[in-house]
Order: structure tokens, then C-alpha cells, then sequence
């Protein structure tokens, strides 16, 4: 069984009348409270109580803004921050030694909409802008999933 004790903020509120920002942190601390079976506890063996949870970050931290230049232009940026994550726990085969980690990373957005009347939205967003290779749901035996390459997406919208 394990635990996972934290604390969510989050704010979002407008800095002039075209200029919006949110964002949000997250802070989690997990913990391993037992990791074997009862026998096995009561034989000395849960060498993992008491150690962080694999691929559960400390922290993260979440970014975005708009700002609108006109009535017919918006632009937004905002970044994501996914903090170092613990890729393994001491086991009956591996009861001393270092545990490995994966390194934190941030991942950047971008977004452009032209709305030139009543009917019609234009917008272009970006994702991972700058092309940041990095990668997810990674495992101590070397596995992981690489992060999405730099994408883009152009969205029409008409209204009627």
C-alpha cells in the first residue's frame, strides 16, 4: 500500500483588460507504507517502506497567458515543468545501493488566433515549441516513452 499526501495551488485572474494569466503547482510527497506481503513484513523483507513511489513527481508546475492585441488578435504562451521522478525502490534483489531517477523537464506552448469578424476564428497552436526531446512514463531497466515531438495545429472555427 502506499500514500500520497499533497497540495494543489492554482490562480488564474486578468493583469490589464487583454492580458490574462494562469497557473498552477502541484507538490506531492509519496510514500511506500508497505511493499511486501504480511509474512514478508513480518520476516524483515519490505525493503521498500518508506521510499517514494516510482514515476510520482515531488513537483509540477503548469504556465499559460494570453494577451489580446486587438479584437481580431489573441496570442498565448505557456510552459509545463513535470519535476525529477524516482524510477525504481529497493527490492529482496537490490536491497542496497542508489536509486536511480529520471531528470525533470519543461515542455513549452504557443498559440496565435485571428478572428477577424462574428463568424470566423482562425487559431494555430504549437506544441513542445522549441522541440524538446524528452521522455515519459520512464522505467529503471532503460524503457520509456518518448515525449510528443514539436506539433501544430490549425483549428477554423465558424459560428452561425
Amino acid at each position: 500500500s502506499a500514500r500520497v499526501d499533497g497540495l494543489i495551488f492554482g490562480a488564474s485572474g486578468r493583469i490589464s483588460d487583454a492580458w490574462m494569466i494562469y497557473a498552477n503547482y502541484t507538490h506531492l510527497v509519496s510514500e511506500v507504507l508497505q511493499g511486501v506481503s504480511d509474512t514478508d513484513v513480518a520476516a524483515g523483507l519490505d525493503y521498500s517502506r518508506g521510499e517514494r513511489l516510482t514515476n510520482t513527481p515531488e513537483n509540477s508546475l503548469g504556465l499559460w497567458t494570453t494577451y489580446d492585441l486587438n479584437r481580431a488578435w489573441q496570442f498565448g504562451y505557456g510552459a509545463n515543468y513535470l519535476g525529477k521522478v524516482w524510477l525504481n525502490q529497493h527490492s529482496s534483489n537490490y536491497q542496497d545501493g542508489p536509486l536511480s531517477t529520471a531528470p525533470g523537464y519543461w515542455v513549452h506552448r504557443a498559440m496565435a488566433a485571428w478572428t477577424p469578424n462574428r463568424s470566423l476564428r482562425l487559431q494555430l497552436n504549437v506544441n513542445n515549441l522549441f522541440d524538446k526531446e524528452y521522455y515519459s512514463r520512464p522505467r529503471n531497466n532503460g524503457w520509456s516513452t518518448p515525449g510528443e515531438a514539436r506539433s501544430a495545429t490549425l483549428t477554423a472555427s465558424y459560428f452561425f
